[in-house]
Parts: structure tokens; sequence; C-alpha cells
């Protein structure tokens, strides 16, 4: 997995753009963890129709803190670390897990990034954010730095990456 995915076509010869049917990094690894694309059944049975977090309040209560291996694996970590410093020109990109406390099957991830810090044109900057979603599993929603006060308690991106991954060996 190296944050490209996988493309059916009709056609050796066909263009990229015609593909029938694509799998993101992120499907590939709801497949490969749950067997399913959506991602963990489980996580996704607990979570409550219609909850959006896509602002919080200053009051907003928020538990945060470093995603673990089996939630953000590093092969993840690290396709979306490479996607932020290449694409969006960031020194050291970091995230945190978070869970609202009123709905904890709310697993959200953030990243030390606003829609205003994407290199690219402000009418395209959230449609831009939403490609680091390409590396999710299914059942993780991404969410940009909606309070500044987080980003210092984030995990930069390159640690968990580092961690080591149990890889299936051919020989």
């Amino acid at each position: 997995m190296n944050g490209i995915g996988i493309a059916l076509f009709n056609d050796l010869n066909d263009a990229p753009d015609k593909a029938v049917f694509t799998l993101s990094p992120g499907q590939l690894d709801s497949l490969y963890r749950f067997g399913t694309i959506n991602g963990d059944p489980e996580h996704r049975a607990g979570l409550k129709p219609g909850v959006n977090m896509t602002t919080l309040e200053k009051s907003t209560s928020v538990l945060h803190g470093t995603p673990a291996p089996t939630v953000l694996p590093p092969y993840v970590a690290g396709a979306m670390l490479r996607h932020m410093r290449v694409g969006w020109n960031m020194a050291e990109p970091k995230a945190s897990m978070v869970i609202f406390p009123d709905s904890p099957a709310e697993q959200d991830i953030m990243v030390n990034a606003t829609f205003r810090d994407l290199p690219v044109d402000p009418g395209v900057a959230q449609q831009a954010f939403s490609v680091l979603q390409f590396y999710m599993p299914g059942h993780l929603v991404l969410m940009p730095l909606v309070r500044p006060d987080l980003a210092a308690h984030m995990t930069p991106l390159a640690d968990l990456a580092a961690v080591p991954v149990e890889w299936d060996t051919v020989n």
C-alpha cells in the first residue's frame, strides 16, 4: 500500500480516467482488516446517525490522544504524511484521535491543517482536504484542525508511520 489504490479497466489500453471500478487505499485497508470496504463494522454499529463534528465550540469537551496502530495503521499514517508533506508543503504534519464523550463511538482523526492552510485556491480547499480521506478506513472521519489549542497535543505523523508493522512474507 503506497497510497495508490487499485483501478480496474475494461481494456489494458484504457486511459486512467476510464476505470470502471476503483478501490482507495482506505478501502483496501478496510477490506484487509475487516472484510468489508466500509471499515470496522463494530465501530460503525455504535455511531449515532446525524452526528456532525465539523465545527467545535471552544467549550465543547473532547477526548484526544495518539491514535493506536490498530486505529491508524503505520502504512496509512505514512501515506498521509507523504501527502501532507509533498502535496500540502507541511513541515510537520500531525494527527490526533478525537472522541466525543456524548458519542463515544464517534472516533475521528484530526490533522493539524485547516482549509486555509492548503496551498490551493480557497474555492477548492474543502475538496483538496477530502482527498486525504482517501487513505482512511471507511469508519474513520478525517477532520481539519477546528480548534487551534488542540494542535499542541497532536502526534507527528512521522512518529505514527514509524511504528513497526508485521508484514506477510512471501518466499
